[in-house]
């Protein structure tokens, strides 16, 4: 298996997308800003190195899954994304190597709330995790 951090991302997005079929964006790159709602972003946040040795190394990335919903309807948008983060859970435990580009998935966590997005108040989830993989330098 070859570490493909962006084949990752692609696979989240296809996967969110395939979870919750009232998502009506997940685009493969971060827009300008968001118009249609609920919307799904995926992007990476943070890696370290865990310190290989010569030619390798492993390495672990944060990514990061937003779920946007609009405030205009305050209680609906709550109970609309509630279930969001149980579903996409489950399909990472069911899946931990994303399709098969990373070694593994560790250290799911997240928070629901206010989000912001290009000067926009939105509501939803922000959900993060880690993932493993090889590296050969």
């Amino acid at each position: 298996m070859s570490y493909d951090l962006a084949a990752a991302v692609t696979n989240l997005q296809t996967l969110i997308l395939t979870i919750a079929s009232d998502i009506k964006a997940a685009p493969d790159a971060p827009p300008e800003s968001i118009n249609q709602f609920p919307f799904s972003l995926v992007y990476i946040k943070e890696f370290r190195t865990l310190g290989g040795s010569y030619g390798w190394d492993e390495i672990v990335d944060t990514i990061v899954i937003e779920i946007h919903l609009t405030r205009q309807n305050l209680p609906g948008a709550y109970a609309a994304a509630l279930p969001y983060r149980t579903e996409i859970l489950e399909k990472l435990i069911a899946d931990p190597t994303l399709g098969g580009t990373v070694d593994t998935m560790v250290d799911f966590r997240g928070g629901f709330g206010g989000l912001t997005y290009a000067g926009q108040q939105h509501i939803g989830w922000q959900m993060e995790f880690d993932v493993k993989g090889a590296v050969t330098i």
